[in-house]
């Protein structure tokens, strides 16, 4: 990731991989002020991330795993000398929102999930465990604007994470009703998160 963003071309031999003066297209551009953000699935992955100055964001995770990831980010990001204030954690969470708790979760119940349709059909989610990790219960946020707020700020807090990522086209939720949710996210969740 360091090479590709610092030069057009990239040699890097690994257990994983074996580049020899590869071109990178597009190049990964950074603007000034920009930061690079990772995301990572294991507390070892935060602490690189973190001895590098990088940004993180984690998913799937249930609350307290998430809150383990964080914390050996900010403490190996003490032991390098960087700063590890809130903004550079992320947490991902699926959210869907609708006027009240009712009206979301029997949406969300119509639609077809579309992680738990294509997720088992190959890759490493043919393994059982890693499935039931992404259909974690505390990965979702489905509710009114009041209900989704509250978990996300909670599970924020749980964890010291400072930015909070929606993947809410998660479903195969009717057009009008993701169009609403996105409003209810903007209008009602997001002042409510930007306050906590």
């Amino acid at each position: 990731l360091a090479r590709a963003i610092a030069a057009p071309r990239v040699t890097h031999q690994s257990a994983f991989s074996n580049l020899e003066d590869v071109a990178i297209v597009p190049r990964p551009r950074l603007n000034p002020g920009q930061s690079v953000w990772v995301t990572v699935m294991s507390p070892e992955s935060a602490a690189w991330c973190a001895e590098r100055g990088y940004k993180i964001c984690t998913s799937w995770y249930p609350t307290d795993l998430a809150a383990l990831v964080a914390r050996q980010y900010r403490e190996a990001a003490e032991r390098a000398g960087k700063p590890a204030d809130p903004s550079l954690l992320g947490l991902r969470r699926r959210v869907f929102v609708a006027d009240t708790d009712r009206e979301a979760q029997e949406k969300y119940e119509a639609a077809i999930d579309y992680v738990k349709l294509f997720a088992s059909r190959g890759f490493e989610t043919a393994n059982a465990q890693i499935l039931q990790l992404m259909m974690n219960p505390e990965d979702f946020a489905i509710g009114s604007p009041q209900t989704v707020a509250e978990r996300l700020v909670e599970q924020c807090r749980a964890g010291g994470f400072g930015v909070m990522m929606a993947l809410t086209d998660f479903a195969s939720f009717d057009h009008a009703d993701l169009a609403r949710s996105h409003e209810l996210i903007g209008t009602k969740v997001a002042p409510i998160l930007r306050s906590a």
